[in-house]
């Protein structure tokens, strides 16, 4: 783009003759807003936070309220452990049984706040348990927050679990829209109820239902079962209150919020139920790595609503996760033109393009890599999959001591290992790309150890071709 302002036009050819030329359009300037953490500006300013601070309100980007979410639970994690193990230690070495009893009644706390992360695990089992009374299909069963630390498949449920306690999520949906309405009423009821029973068990085995404790001092397996009623019925409460709840996946609604909705407000329509079914069971599919049975999920989906754009978003990444870049960048281009307003969903379609055009390898694809990954960064820069993409365009254009701090970002605050151990090899290209291979080495071998089917890692062996590299 060039720039004319006007002024006196010259020619060689004739004599000075003084044109006016009315100024171009200037174009609107781009307001941006800047998180007040890590310093990072979009113009998507509705994704940002507002919090109090010292100075007045403070704007902080969606990547700073999730770490300071999780730090927030995993150092009430940390005080729950400590503070039991403190206590256990002192009432242990307490000789005298009366100073004994009081140091158990001072575990009251302590114990309470373990039993609330532990009661977290009936109440989403009996979700589960519910749905398959009901009929309804689980998809996933996701417990904590943070980084992923385990997950595997049981009968076709995907189990996850992460770093940091303190939230359970199940995920389910059903073809049968027969009593559609009641069945997911006591799909989400199920969990509440669970907490609401335990509770009430662990009154009666102190000993609160067939006759009144005697003021704190019954025995030491008393002082166990009344914090574990406290933490259950808090749960159950809590869990009722209608309010938007933040999980790993995103923002989502209580248990509560979803029954008032089922019991008080219109029933969507069953075209967009089985639209939500497929969406929801190819989506957890994808991210557990099954890109074959993601596929055919979101082409069945597509058989009925051909025009849906969710599924054909899940059949591009899908098409990606297994290799075929070619056939998911041309899906994600057809979606791009329908979606042309600047917003997360077009920054992670752009992303999505950027990574095929990058896996692609060829001189035309990188010039659009440039282009897709450079504009999804300024749309969300505190995406780590939006910076490892531009970091390992800025790599292969040549820069890799400009992308190397994004993919440091990027590594940070990778969930998933499959996605650490793209970071890994992309940081491991940009090392050899700087002449260290050593270093390089080692980030290739941690990538193998994250992840042996990591698409990046052939790219990495033919960097370090002339090195040596160990196979086993």
């Amino acid at each position: 783009m060039c720039e004319e302002s006007s002024g006196s036009v010259r020619s060689p050819a004739m004599p000075e003759v003084v044109v006016a030329v009315d100024p171009p359009p200037t174009a609107p300037e781009v307001v941006t807003t800047r998180c007040d953490k890590c310093g990072v500006r979009s113009p998507l300013s509705s994704l940002f936070t507002l919090v109090k601070a010292s100075s007045g309100l403070s704007s902080i980007c969606p990547a700073c309220k999730r770490r300071a979410r999780n730090r927030f639970h995993l150092v009430l994690a940390l005080f729950a452990v400590g503070m039991t193990l403190a206590f256990f230690t002192a009432t242990v070495a307490t000789s005298s049984p009366d100073e004994r009893t009081y140091s158990w009644d001072g575990m009251w706390f302590p114990l309470f706040l373990l039993f609330q992360y532990v009661s977290i695990v009936p109440h989403e089992l009996a979700h589960a348990l519910g749905a398959r009374l009901m009929g309804i299909e689980v998809f996933q069963i996701s417990l904590g927050y943070g980084r992923v630390i385990a997950t595997w498949r049981v009968r076709g449920v995907v189990i996850e679990i992460r770093a940091i306690p303190g939230i359970g999520v199940v995920r389910g949906a059903t073809l049968r829209m027969n009593g559609w309405q009641w069945r997911m009423i006591a799909f989400i009821a199920a969990g509440p109820l669970a907490n609401a029973a335990l509770c009430v068990a662990a009154l009666w085995a102190a000993g609160e239902l067939p006759h009144h404790w005697d003021g704190g001092h019954g025995s030491e397996v008393d002082l166990l079962w009344l914090p574990l009623a406290l933490a259950n019925g808090v749960l159950f409460v809590t869990s009722l209150i209608p309010r938007s709840v933040e999980t790993p996946a995103g923002t989502a609604q209580s248990d509560g919020s979803q029954l008032r909705s089922l019991l008080f407000k219109p029933i969507a329509s069953p075209e967009l139920r089985r639209v939500a079914y497929f969406q929801s069971r190819g989506t957890i599919l994808y991210a557990a790595g099954d890109a074959d049975a993601a596929t055919e999920i979101a082409t069945q989906g597509l058989q009925e609503f051909p025009g849906d754009v969710s599924l054909q978003w899940l059949l591009a990444n899908a098409h990606q996760d297994a290799g075929e870049y070619a056939a998911g960048r041309e899906i994600m281009l057809r979606l791009l033109e329908a979606q042309p307003a600047a917003g997360a969903p077009r920054a992670a379609m752009l992303n999505a393009l950027a990574w095929a055009d990058l896996m692609l390898d060829t001189p035309e694809r990188l010039e659009e890599a440039d282009r897709a990954s450079a504009e999804a960064y300024a749309l969300t820069p505190w995406e780590a999959s939006v910076q490892s993409t531009r970091g390992l365009a800025l790599v292969e254009l040549g820069n890799a001591a400009a992308g190397m701090p994004l993919l440091r970002r990027a590594l940070r605050d990778a969930e998933r290992w499959e996605h650490r151990a793209v970071v890994t090899c992309s940081l491991a290209i940009a090392e050899s790309r700087l002449g260290r291979t050593k270093v390089a080495r080692g980030l290739w071998a941690k990538a193998r150890r994250l992840d042996r089917k990591c698409e990046l890692l052939p790219r990495v062996e033919r960097e370090l071709r002339p090195v040596t590299l160990a196979t086993s």
